[in-house]
């Protein structure tokens, strides 16, 4: 704390806690301080105020000097704290040299046994198929149009709109190959890419990677069903249709 022992203003003497402390009581015992309250003893904000004599005149005007000093200088000096490092940090840019490394790169490789996060949970996840219901399939359907109509097209020909405006063309799912595959080709094509289609295992999780899977199937089902693959009561009022 910095004191400045007394100061006075509209015919109070005061003794300051801190300087900030002194420059505030200063604004309220402006408004305040009239000569009605001349002898009332004032406590606000930690400050004691009392009347003064006259014969301190002389310091209290040297006090109010330092008042309009010692305040932009504090403000100066607060201003200065917050330097440039906090928009401009001194920091190491990816492809500059460092000199902090042995071998003067910023791009370190791992160390051996390194393990990504949620590598563990990845991992589980692609290995673990899950259980084949509604959600999945419905979860599928979202991210085969978001991530696989563009090119495969929302019935899996292969005539998508990327397609359509010149890209190479995939096979169709229909195809007798592709109908045959199991379900671990089309996810690990979706992990590792294949040909032209890049790797889609940054952009979609194991886990919807398989409801993708599942989709398909679903797809290659719509557009290869006979008659024989429905249940019995959907059968029959086919027939009754007909």
């Amino acid at each position: 704390m910095i004191t400045l022992g007394h100061s006075c203003r509209g015919g109070f003497e005061t003794r300051p806690v801190s300087i900030l402390r002194n420059y505030i009581g200063s604004l309220v015992r402006r408004t305040i301080a009239t000569k009605s309250h001349r002898g009332i003893l004032l406590k606000a904000g930690g400050f004691e105020t009392r009347p003064y004599k006259r014969h301190d005149r002389a310091v209290c005007s040297t006090r109010l000097h330092l008042h309009t000093i010692m305040l932009p200088l504090l403000l100066a000096v607060a201003l200065a704290a917050c330097g440039q490092n906090m928009t401009d940090q001194p920091k190491y840019n990816e492809y500059k040299p460092a000199q902090l490394f042995r071998d003067g790169r910023v791009l370190q490789i791992p160390p051996a046994g390194t393990v990504a996060r949620d590598d563990a949970d990845r991992r589980k996840a692609a290995a673990e198929k899950p259980h084949l219901d509604a959600a999945l399939l419905a979860r599928g359907q979202e991210q085969f149009d978001i991530y696989c109509a563009p090119c495969h097209a929302r019935t899996g020909a292969g005539n998508g709109m990327i397609v359509q405006r010149g890209m190479p063309r995939p096979p169709s799912y229909h195809i007798d190959r592709l109908r045959t595959a199991d379900d671990q080709h089309f996810f690990d094509v979706i992990t590792n890419g294949h040909g032209v289609m890049y790797s889609y295992a940054q952009r979609v999780t194991p886990r919807d990677r398989w409801a993708i899977v599942a989709y398909i199937r679903a797809l290659q089902l719509s557009q290869n069903a006979s008659l024989d693959d429905l249940p019995d009561d959907q059968r029959a009022r086919l027939h009754a249709a007909q």
